[in-house]
């Protein structure tokens, strides 16, 4: 038991290290993209490519927001399921390897 809680904190941790590092790449490419949309509608781009950059850090920002709620308050994302269903899959198939094959 003492086990499975220090590997779920080791793995929380990990999540936490990497939105982090997220929010840091985000930051940088949403200043990034903001700064070349109103480069491009200084030279004479159309204005809607310029809002398609402008969009950008608009998702990124949403995204942060879903992957820091699913961290902190632990909210069953898709695929949580399914990983869990494979794992138990696969640890079945290991138990009864020579049966497979008969």
């Amino acid at each position: 038991m003492k086990n499975t809680k220090i590997n779920r904190a080791k793995e929380k941790v990990k999540k936490l290290k990497n939105w982090y590092f997220f929010i840091a790449i985000s930051t940088v490419g949403s200043i990034v993209m903001l700064w070349f949309s109103f480069k491009m509608q200084d030279y004479g781009a159309p204005e809607f490519v310029s809002w398609i950059y402008r969009l950008i850090p608009v998702v990124w920002l949403i995204l942060i927001v879903l992957q820091g709620l699913g961290i902190r308050t632990s909210l069953p994302w898709p695929f949580k399921s399914w990983e869990e269903r494979q794992i138990r899959k696969f640890i079945k198939e290991e138990d009864i390897p020579s049966q497979k094959y008969r």
